[in-house]
């Protein structure tokens, strides 16, 4: 339920960003809403990566998800193409759908049922 909120937040936050123009209050509540999102998110994932990770194969699945802190180093790059192609509001709108699918994601990960320990 947590992630649900959370990537509601994301959204709202996005969505605020995206009419705040040059409003500098509309840009504080953005963030706090978007910061929101973050605080709510985040322990919710590390929770389902936990519960769909096989015994002993914990470490792998939270270092293949730890990968996509790469995307923090190319968002500069990617940024800036899609400011100087793009409408400035298509940056927001590419960030709300990316985060609809991370939403997505996460629902197909809920409705995973973790593997049963076979003993041997």
């Amino acid at each position: 339920m947590k992630t649900y909120l959370g990537s509601f937040f994301f959204l709202m936050g996005l969505s605020v960003f995206m009419v705040a123009d040059k409003n500098l209050y509309l840009w504080g509540l953005a963030a706090v809403i978007f910061t929101l999102g973050e605080l709510i998110y985040s322990p919710g994932e590390y929770i389902l990566i936990d519960n769909i990770a096989p015994e002993g194969m914990k470490s792998s699945y939270f270092s293949a998800q730890a990968l996509g802190l790469l995307g923090g180093a190319f968002n500069p790059i990617l940024s800036g193409v899609v400011l100087t192609e793009l409408p400035p509001q298509s940056l927001f709108i590419i960030l709300m759908g990316i985060s609809f699918l991370a939403w997505l994601s996460m629902l197909k990960g809920m409705s995973i049922k973790p593997p049963a320990v076979v003993y041997k």
